[in-house]
């Protein structure tokens, strides 16, 4: 949570641990009338808050799997998840935070999981 957010993004904010999809929070930030007072900066704020939570979340094995999926050239339409799927960038950065060896090469980063074979993991999907 950074110094300069307003009552209600430290509002939304607390609430992302406690649900488990985007679609779970979002419905609780309109419940609460706190999504129209954030408005789309804010919510970009939550949804990148509940993405590093939902892959802080996530184990070595479940993040290496994950990040496998978007290096075999998967995208949101074929993840079991869909679209409550965690970005890949998300996942590269909670592979570095975990001391993972990361190496960003332009719009891909090659990472290795502690155990099985180096990714290549695009940065961005379509």
């Amino acid at each position: 949570m950074t110094a300069s957010a307003t009552p209600d993004l430290q509002a939304a904010l607390a609430l992302v641990d406690d649900h488990d999809t985007w679609q779970a929070l979002r419905a609780a930030l309109e419940e609460r009338q706190l999504a129209a007072r954030i408005g789309a900066g804010g919510l970009e704020q939550v949804l990148a808050a509940w993405q590093a939570r939902a892959a802080w979340r996530l184990t070595d094995g479940q993040l290496a799997q994950e990040l496998g999926h978007w290096a075999g050239g998967g995208s949101y339409a074929d993840h079991l998840h869909g679209f409550n799927a965690v970005a890949p960038a998300v996942l590269v950065a909670e592979a570095e935070r975990r001391g993972w060896f990361v190496r960003r090469l332009g719009p891909k980063a090659l990472v290795n999981p502690p155990e099985g074979k180096p990714l290549a993991v695009p940065l961005t999907t379509l």
